[in-house]
């Protein structure tokens, strides 16, 4: 089924009838496990209504019908795209590289969660391209948060593959690329080296001026949030800590 089924209804489905359901979270997580097909059902199910509204994220991604298999995970996946990131080289040679990497790393973390994933999108004027912009199917509290309280249904990514932090100019490049009246109000780049302090001053300004949020992630963050998916854990949580310490330490 393309919509979402409840976890404890799908329990007392199951045991009653014996039939095995499939729904939207458990397309999502298997096509992440065959790439080609990830785009193909995307754009299926963001056609397709969704009864459960995305709310709840079910927390064993495997069927709990005991005739049925998951496919199988890769041990530490994790871990060997932290490794491939790192020993990418920087620098204009290698940015289609890194951002082909960036994107598997966004895949693997946020398989449920995101959707319609468009690379290279250009804006109605021709003028700009955005690296990738996802629509968001919130299903944990960081998202949610991105949906309900930014107003945003879509979310701009920016990779930066320099050879040293980025600058306030590169900030200043993305913030154009948000529009809260287009339900985009949150940007998160991703910056081999992080930003300077002007980078960053200039991202509190365009969060306090305009409501738009930036996160910037180097690739000792994006390792953190690959390990906490090893774990087990939500690396949106990782999120919401970065979101929270930029929150709450904004002046006036």
């Amino acid at each position: 089924m393309s919509s979402y089924l409840d976890p404890e209804l799908r329990i007392y489905l199951e045991q009653k009838f014996k039939i095995l359901f499939v729904d939207r979270v458990d397309l999502s997580i298997w096509a992440n496990h065959a790439p080609h097909l990830v785009d193909p059902l995307a754009a299926l199910l963001e056609e397709a209504p969704s009864s459960g509204g995305g709310k709840a994220a079910r927390i064993d991604p495997t069927l709990s019908f005991a005739g049925a298999t998951a496919p199988p995970t890769k041990a530490n996946e994790g871990a060997d795209l932290c490794r491939e990131l790192r020993t990418l080289g920087k620098g204009k040679a290698h940015w289609k590289a890194y951002e082909a990497i960036c994107e598997r790393i966004l895949r693997f973390l946020f398989p449920n969660d995101l959707s319609g994933w468009h690379t290279q999108k250009r804006t109605d004027d021709g003028l700009n391209r955005y690296d990738l912009i996802c629509r968001l199917s919130p299903t944990t509290d960081f998202w949610n948060f991105v949906d309900a309280q930014l107003s945003s249904r879509y979310v701009l990514f920016e990779f930066k593959n320099y050879n040293s932090p980025i600058k306030q100019g590169q900030v200043l490049t993305t913030e154009k690329y948000l529009l809260p009246r287009a339900l985009r109000s949150l940007g998160i780049i991703m910056s081999r080296k992080g930003a300077d302090k002007a980078a960053q001053l200039t991202a509190a300004g365009a969060m306090r001026e305009s409501g738009k949020m930036m996160l910037i992630l180097d690739d000792d963050k994006v390792c953190e949030l690959l390990h906490a998916k090893d774990r087990g854990d939500d690396p949106a949580d990782h999120l919401f800590q970065l979101s929270d310490e930029f929150l709450m330490t904004l002046n006036r």
